[in-house]
């Protein structure tokens, strides 16, 4: 629960949201019902960290405040460093009740950017069942049942929703 807050916290900071059309149409199905870009540069830790004290108060010490700019910081330049500009996050009314939401990572090197997605993932019950995926240009973080419909490359005629983008 605190990864999903944590997102949403880090989405709220990134000014100007839009998917540029050829970095993650493909994996839009006709039953995409949201998309968010989280664009790397822009991630403000500490608006991030100080959005989650106060709107959340008393659920993170000092410590652990410290701690999470710490992680963030060393998986965002970890991730950019493996040539990741923005990261994707899908949703499909499939998965909806289950709040089974896709990462699309594009990248240069999908092996390096695996890195530090492994380490997230460590962190996570296994029950979610979240997997990181590598397929061509893209490293996936899914759970089996969005990555079976993904790695089609589904590319659902969605204009509407990439043009809201």
């Amino acid at each position: 629960m605190k990864m999903l807050y944590t997102l949403c916290a880090c989405l709220l900071f990134v000014p100007n949201p839009r998917l540029a059309a050829n970095e993650a149409d493909r994996y839009l199905e006709s039953t995409t019902v949201a998309v968010a870009q989280v664009d790397l540069a822009r991630i403000d830790l500490p608006a991030t960290t100080k959005f989650i004290q106060t709107s959340f108060p008393g659920m993170l010490d000092a410590q652990a405040i410290n701690g999470f700019q710490l992680v963030a910081g060393g998986m965002i330049a970890s991730l950019r460093g493996a040539g990741v500009t923005k990261v994707y996050a899908t949703l499909s009314t499939l998965e909806l009740t289950r709040g089974h939401a896709a990462l699309i990572v594009p990248c240069s090197k999908p092996a390096a950017a695996r890195e530090p997605l492994d380490a997230i993932l460590a962190m996570l019950p296994a029950r979610f069942g979240y997997k990181v995926h590598v397929i061509g240009d893209c490293v996936i973080v899914a759970t089996d049942s969005v990555w079976n419909r993904l790695s089609k490359f589904p590319k659902a005629e969605r204009s509407a929703l990439s043009l809201a983008m």
